[in-house]
């Protein structure tokens, strides 16, 4: 599982691709009524609008399951997968303004999450590293729900990087000392 996560101004453009019927569907939402992008952007824009000063008021998020993985899910278990991700970022999920969508055109399954940052009294969800934040939250997720973690992938990889490095300085040791062993018996030929 891999967790993606941005802060931006957020506009027409990522709204409409987000939340587009012919790349899948609707997962989850809340504080929102909205049933178009621009009816839902409008609506977070409101929110938005009590916060002046800050520019980047959305929080841009992908959550996507190992392609194994995501295939096997019902919209139920996804949905889950949404609230634990989203909460293990210390995102409140009951009070928040967001939607999640599943993407399902392609056989990789993943989802768009998009988050005001802005709370109903104006106050800015915090978004200093949200970046490594979601690829950690994804991997307790994943750990968790004993799924395939991007995280835990990489570090098997460096340790399998590790270990035949390893298995490369033993094996010229042993040539090594071979080589030392014949040199003592003084040989002759080759």
């Amino acid at each position: 599982m891999i967790g993606k996560a941005k802060s931006c101004i957020g506009g027409f453009s990522l709204f409409n691709y987000v939340i587009d019927d012919e790349k899948g569907m609707e997962l989850l939402r809340n504080n929102l009524c909205g049933e178009t992008s621009i009816e839902l952007m409008r609506e977070m824009q409101i929110i938005q609008n009590l916060n002046q000063k800050a520019t980047n008021k959305l929080i841009s998020m992908v959550l996507s399951p190992h392609v194994d993985d995501g295939e096997k899910f019902s919209k139920k278990q996804l949905q889950n997968l949404t609230k634990e991700f989203l909460k293990e970022l210390e995102i409140d999920v009951e009070n928040s303004q967001f939607i999640a969508f599943l993407h399902t055109e392609k056989r990789h399954r993943h989802i768009h999450i998009l988050l005001n940052r802005v709370d109903e009294n104006g106050r800015l969800l915090k978004d200093n590293y949200i970046g490594k934040k979601a690829q950690w939250a994804a991997h307790r997720v994943a750990e968790k729900n004993g799924l395939i973690s991007a995280k835990q992938i990489r570090i098997d990889k460096i340790k399998a990087s590790e270990d035949l490095t390893s298995d490369s300085k033993n094996l010229r040791k042993e040539i090594y000392q071979k080589h030392l062993k014949v040199m003592e018996s003084t040989p002759i030929t080759i």
